[in-house]
């Protein structure tokens, strides 16, 4: 934001200087979060699942799938929760969205500014020499370069175009 609304001005660096300033009309509105309301299905669904299998195991016939012990009680909550998993997403996910078409009719416009910016910093210019951290030893021993893979001028020495 700019100076007339309240917003401080960023501070200024030596060499600095604007290249580029735009000022764009923008539209903001204000939306339910989607992967918030999924994650939410999805662990309503785990817990609902939770439920169901323990609530079968206390009515379980003899016989049935639960009474082949841990495997078969894994298989039911496998079900169920694939089941409730997936009937939990689908109702969170019609609520997201009909919340998001409600929420579509409060909306309000805004400037934004935006302002591309270089700097010089003749302390430490950017050059095409390969960073230290990449060398290895030998290749930082003074007087020792390595040479370029493909077999032209070592590397760091080559004219700038």
């Amino acid at each position: 934001m700019d100076a007339e609304h309240g917003a401080p001005e960023p501070p200024r660096v030596d060499g600095e200087r604007v290249v580029d300033s735009q000022v764009l009309p923008v539209v903001i509105r204000s939306t339910p979060r989607y992967g918030r309301f999924l994650w939410t299905g999805v662990v309503v669904g785990l817990l609902v699942a939770v439920v169901l299998t323990y609530s079968a195991s206390l009515t379980e016939q003899p016989g049935g799938p639960m009474s082949t012990g841990a495997s078969g009680i894994l298989w039911v909550f496998a079900v169920y929760a694939a089941v409730c998993v997936a009937a939990a997403l689908l109702l969170m996910g019609l609520l997201v969205m009909v919340l998001a078409r409600h929420s579509s009719h409060r909306v309000r416009s805004a400037r934004a500014e935006h302002e591309t910016t270089l700097v010089d910093d003749l302390r430490h210019p950017v050059t095409d020499d390969i960073p230290r951290w990449v060398l290895d030893a030998e290749d930082l021993a003074p007087g020792t370069r390595r040479a370029d893979p493909d077999g032209g001028a070592p590397m760091g020495s080559r004219p700038r175009a």
